[in-house]
């Protein structure tokens, strides 16, 4: 079996790191803007190391993700209210 570092570039374009990590953009812009998700700005480009986006699943990715399995808006969360 060919490892996955030999088929994935090592840097991710946002679009290619939500295909594998099955989030989408904005939820890893979200990541990124709270410092979850560490993440190196090439221009307008964003790039996300194949390393650091398996940490971030390991490690908070699943808080990004609600019971029912996708991604909760902040606003569309109950408050309470």
């Amino acid at each position: 079996m060919v490892p996955i570092e030999a088929i994935v570039p090592r840097y991710l374009s946002l679009a290619e790191a939500g295909t594998i990590a099955s989030f989408s953009t904005r939820t890893l812009r979200r990541a990124i803007a709270a410092g979850k998700l560490r993440a190196h700005h090439v221009g307008r480009n964003v790039r996300i190391e194949l390393g650091e986006l398996r940490r971030w699943i390991e490690a908070d990715g699943a808080a990004a993700v609600g019971s029912c399995g996708f991604a909760i808006p902040r606003r569309a969360r109950r408050s309470g209210r």
